[in-house]
């Protein structure tokens, strides 16, 4: 389901659209395509947050290259749902719903070893003109990202 306009990207109503009927996307890469990269830097016993989750099949290919401490979120309630059904016989994978400008609302600080995001920055961007000259709407959601982020992320990883 393709945008009518790619500023539809930062609409919380288009993703719940689209995922109402969208069974499965990977955005950029699959975790094929980045499996090396991730098995160099990353432990099986890491905790890992996958930002803007979608309804990859990331989370559970990760889960089944044997990596154990995987929590998944993403501002879709519907997507959340469905993500939660369809791996319901892996309840390991914590499936949660959150704004990844507001992740100190699900864990306390330092909960994560590894955060992982393939395009949730690229949402919160998509409407700029300029990557040079961004406005400052786009300047304060990318820094409430990197600070929930590094508020998540454990000082010692």
């Amino acid at each position: 389901m393709e945008p009518e306009d790619n500023t539809d990207y930062k609409k919380k109503e288009y993703w719940d659209n689209r995922f109402d009927s969208e069974k499965h996307y990977d955005w950029l890469v699959s975790f094929p395509d980045v499996e090396e990269t991730i098995r160099m830097y990353v432990k099986p016993t890491d905790r890992i947050l996958v930002v803007g989750c979608g309804n990859s099949k990331l989370s559970f290919q990760l889960y089944e290259a044997g990596f154990r401490s995987i929590t998944s979120i993403d501002y879709s309630d519907v997507v959340i749902s469905r993500m939660r059904e369809q791996y319901k016989e892996t309840p390991q994978l914590i499936w949660t719903v959150a704004d990844v400008r507001e992740l100190s609302e699900i864990s306390d600080a330092g909960s994560f070893d590894v955060v992982i995001d393939k395009a949730t920055m690229d949402a919160l961007v998509v409407d700029q003109g300029s990557p040079w000259s961004p406005s400052q709407a786009a300047i304060d959601d990318v820094f409430k990202m990197c600070k929930e982020v590094t508020f998540l992320y454990s000082p010692t990883s």
